[in-house]
């Protein structure tokens, strides 16, 4: 099972951490992920639908689950994108 998310931010669930990380450039490879996955068990999915602020997350749109390994970015562009901690794009002009 996995958990995909749009979160620039881990969540910790007590039982699981849902990786965060969209939006945030990568320091080896630079890539800005649109969003990351998190494979969990599935006792730790069954805790997770019970739980209040994952329901949220899923109600608004900021993660979702799938039985299948897929493309996280590919996924991402389903789901609402978190814009106020997304790191800025910078521009570099070339003169």
């Amino acid at each position: 099972m996995y958990i995909y998310s749009t979160l620039s931010q881990n969540i910790d669930f007590g039982f699981v951490v849902v990786n965060g990380g969209a939006g945030v450039t990568n320091r080896v490879s630079l890539d800005t992920p649109n969003g990351v996955a998190t494979s969990v068990t599935s006792e730790q999915f069954n805790l997770l639908k019970e739980n209040e602020s994952f329901k949220s997350f899923v109600k608004n749109g900021y993660m979702s689950h799938s039985t299948f390994k897929n493309n996280a970015d590919n996924v991402a562009k389903d789901l609402a994108k978190e814009t106020k901690s997304n790191q800025k794009e910078v521009k570099a002009e070339v003169k």
